[in-house]
């Protein structure tokens, strides 16, 4: 029996006991006892035998969530008590280090989440006996209830101490350098392992430490790299850092610079998603194969980089890789396809500006499509206006349902409600360019295009695309949208015709027939009062459109015909609104305020309007069109794509098509034609000298 020596401090069994039973309790209770080990290993620190008994117990005891006095230890970071233990035979033998609590955790798991190397060291030291080295090796190889180790706990921890001595250890115990139950070896239940999870958390020290090599050399395995969904950590460090990325390509850049993910990606493939040039340009340098590496969709990193538009990405692997700038991928798309699809206007501009770029502009897709039709499908007018430019690119040729790019072009103008110009500008500038249409009946096509637009059922011509893209609308849908969007429309027009009807009222006290400065200003009223009348009756026959068009028993066809010119009337009422309001202006500060600064306060305000009218919302969008024309068919282009001008008549264009394009071109430039001949019209009927009574 141990021998038992007094001691003036004693174990307060009653806390001990409160610790174990209570598992809220010991994460905010520390666990009192003498601090310092006996003089006599063999000696209890207790006096009384009962309560010897009592705690070798309370040792062996369990809280509620399986935790041991051990857990309690390690987590209140308790070194002394684990200390006491393993100096104290009767104690030692109370405890099991290897004991797990209920989430599969050991006392060690709970001391490497601390970072706490003195813990991990007195736990350690409690199978520090060389017959005890199966049992270490268990104890450090233990994994929790998600997979994890000690070792992902303390990587996650950030200590790089306590990861040192955890890998020393286990190196200490290891089998062989081809133990693969090795510590650094381990992953958790999704594949995580410690090398991956110090890359995720940008632990550079702690990564150097794990892919360093234990002495003496030879005798323990390499650190796993795996990562979930079969990434690497060299997949997490391209994404997250150049020294990252440069350690672990440099440690093992024969494996890991072609290692795929579950996708077949590469870590090339994931950084191609990025802008970070250096890390790839450094991949390339240590694995001459790099840029040509496949995912399971045929798609190589400029692939990618092409999706994503990284145009520097792009550049640099075309330069260093020629070779991969014109591969296809598994659907026959080339880089110049996929920036299409994806709308990066960047790549686009770069790859149709290069002449060694020229022979993927007219390859075709397994669909049969080239980028001219993927860019028209896309609406894309800069896209579309990059590949115009180029005499290169082919503009009639067919896909596997013998749709060209015009015929495409005319099937994405919308039916009958729609405010989008860009089909109509990308299908009139095709024309002007000489682009073909479709091999098929034209009876047919002009049927199916009336039936379309009526939201009938079009006739099948043996084209599946055509007609999908020809489907029957919801008639109940539509009618929904025009009677909502022509309530929109009636009160703007009724808020017009109100300012209107209220403006000359405004104005009138301004005006004496009996001042002669009233006189002068008699070419400004006539300003102000005919662009008023102007306002209040395109406003009111805005409504008058509105109201008809909002009646559901009428005509589908006639309900959108009123709703069409109501919005032209409404457009009207609002330019010559603004008329008003910089008339009526004009009137109330004139007399105080001298012309120059008027013109200079409020001239940008009647111009704006205009501007944002015409310019932003056309004349930007054509004069692209004319600039991609003229770079295609030279000058003459520039005249050719001016609004309601025909195609050549040697074309051979039956009436139908010519009808299509007129009416197509010309609704962009109606309404501002026949407001400036209005606006001019009552600028001459003012300027007329017409003796005021």
């Amino acid at each position: 029996m141990a021998n038992i020596q007094q001691r003036p401090e004693r174990l307060p069994i009653v806390i001990l006991q409160e610790a174990l039973t209570n598992d809220k309790a010991y994460r905010n209770l520390r666990i009192v006892h003498p601090v310092g080990p006996p003089p006599d290993p063999g000696a209890l620190l207790i006096s009384d035998p009962a309560e010897a008994n009592d705690a070798e117990r309370l040792l062996q005891g369990m809280a509620p969530d399986g935790d041991r006095v051990l857990h309690i230890a390690a987590r209140l970071e308790d070194v002394e008590l684990v200390r006491a233990i393993s100096v104290t035979e009767r104690w030692l033998n109370a405890v099991d280090a290897t004991a797990k609590n209920n989430r599969e955790e050991t006392a060690l798991h709970c001391a490497a989440a601390t970072g706490n190397v003195d813990m991990i060291g007195a736990l350690l030291a409690l199978l520090a006996e060389p017959e005890h080295d199966d049992r270490t090796r268990q104890l450090l190889r233990e994994q929790k209830d998600n997979g994890e180790t000690c070792l992902h706990e303390a990587v996650r921890c950030g200590k790089e101490d306590a990861v040192r001595i955890l890998v020393q250890e286990d190196a200490r115990v290891v089998l062989g350098p081809n133990d693969g139950r090795a510590l650094v070896k381990i992953t958790d239940e999704q594949g995580v392992s410690a090398l991956y999870l110090a890359t995720k958390l940008r632990q550079l020290e702690i990564v150097q430490l794990l892919t360093k090599e234990q002495e003496p050399a030879g005798t323990y395995p390499a650190a796993s790299y795996d990562g979930p969904g079969r990434k690497t950590a060299l997949h997490a460090a391209v994404l997250l850092g150049k020294d990252l990325s440069e350690h672990l390509a440099k440690w093992n850049n024969k494996e890991l610079i072609g290692k795929e993910d579950l996708y077949g990606n590469t870590p090339l493939h994931l950084l191609a998603s990025t802008s970070d040039k250096i890390i790839v340009k450094l991949l390339l340098d240590l694995d001459e194969s790099a840029g040509y590496h496949a995912d399971y969709e045929g798609s190589l990193p400029i692939h990618v980089a092409a999706a994503n538009g990284s145009l520097e990405i792009v550049k640099l692997l075309s330069e260093l890789r020629p070779g991969c700038a014109w591969s296809c991928n598994n659907f026959g798309q080339t880089i110049l396809h996929i920036a299409v699809q994806e709308r990066r206007y960047s790549v686009v501009n770069y790859v149709s500006s290069e002449l060694k770029f020229e022979r993927i502009f007219n390859i075709r897709d397994t669909d049969g499509n080239t980028a001219l039709h993927m860019a028209v499908l896309q609406g894309h007018q800069h896209i579309f206006c990059q590949l115009m430019r180029r005499r290169e690119v082919c503009l009639s040729f067919t896909n596997k349902e013998e749709l060209t790019p015009l015929d495409l072009a005319q099937l994405s103008i919308p039916p009958n409600i729609s405010s989008t110009a860009a089909p109509y500008l990308i299908m009139n500038s095709l024309i002007v360019a000489g682009a073909d249409w479709g091999t098929y009946r034209r009876d047919h096509w002009a049927r199916n295009l009336a039936k379309r637009e009526e939201g009938k059922e079009p006739e099948r011509i043996g084209h599946d695309h055509l007609a999908r893209s020809m489907a029957k609308h919801e008639e109940e849908k539509e009618s929904q949208t025009i009677g909502k969007s022509a309530g929109v429309l009636g009160v703007c027009a009724v808020l017009i015709l109100t300012a209107a009807f209220a403006a000359p009222f405004a104005v009138a006290p301004f005006y004496d027939t009996n001042k002669e400065k009233s006189m002068a200003m008699r070419f400004a009223y006539r300003i102000f009062a005919m662009s008023d009348f102007g306002a209040f009756g395109f406003a009111a026959a805005a409504i008058s459109s509105c109201t008809f068009a909002g009646f559901p028993f009428l005509d589908r066809t006639k309900r959108f015909l009123y709703f069409s010119t109501g919005y032209l009337f409404l457009l009207f009422a609002a330019m010559f609104m603004i008329l008003v309001f910089m008339g009526g202006v004009y009137l109330a500060v004139r007399p105080v305020v001298d012309s120059a600064t008027l013109a200079y306060v409020y001239l940008p305000g009647v111009l704006y309007p205009s501007a944002l009218l015409l310019i932003r919302a056309l004349g930007s969008r054509l004069l692209l069109h004319m600039w991609a024309l003229t770079l295609r068919l030279g000058y003459p282009g520039w005249f050719c794509a001016l609004p309601c001008l025909l195609p050549p008549p040697h074309r051979g264009r039956d009436h139908i098509y010519r009808a299509l394009y007129v009416r197509c071109s010309s609704r962009f430039f109606f309404f501002f034609t026949v407001f400036i001949l209005l606006a001019v019209l009552a600028l001459l009927l003012a300027k007329t000298n017409i003796p005021a009574r």
